[in-house]
């Protein structure tokens, strides 16, 4: 089977970036860090040192619960504390790769608001293009039915 899902992964990343207020580089981090059960600062920042500079990232992923707390650190057994993904940026990386398979990208105003009328100009070509992406995955999921 030939894996071309990554074909679709600008018009995907551009809808999560816009629905839930992301950069790039923070739902990179959330991608990287999804695959890991628990992290530690030290983990976050190794990763982070690759991505556009940013010093108040892990500030903004915390203040915003994309990060909680797992474990505190710990004076007396000088325990670092350890942190995971929260339960909504977990939904939100899960429909990254849902999307990429396959699944389609939202196209209603309510739950897309790159189709709101006060939408940017990109979004707007953005949402031709999953328009036209959403009524080929349709097409073709017919077709496949048949």
């Amino acid at each position: 089977m030939k894996k071309d899902y990554l074909k679709y992964w600008r018009p995907v990343r551009q809808y999560i970036k816009v629905k839930h207020g992301l950069s790039e580089a923070e739902l990179d981090m959330l991608i990287f860090l999804y695959s890991e059960k628990y992290f530690g600062h030290k983990d976050f920042n190794e990763y982070n040192a690759i991505l556009t500079w940013d010093k108040d990232r892990w500030k903004k992923l915390r203040r915003e619960g994309w990060i909680d707390m797992y474990r505190d650190y710990n004076r007396a057994t000088m325990e670092k504390a350890i942190y995971k993904l929260s339960r909504k940026a977990n939904q939100v990386v899960k429909s990254v790769y849902d999307m990429l398979e396959g699944k389609d990208i939202p196209i209603g105003s309510k739950a897309n608001p790159m189709f709101r009328r006060n939408a940017s100009y990109t979004d707007k070509v953005f949402r031709h293009f999953i328009s036209n992406l959403t009524k080929e995955t349709r097409r073709l999921q017919h077709r496949s039915r048949e």
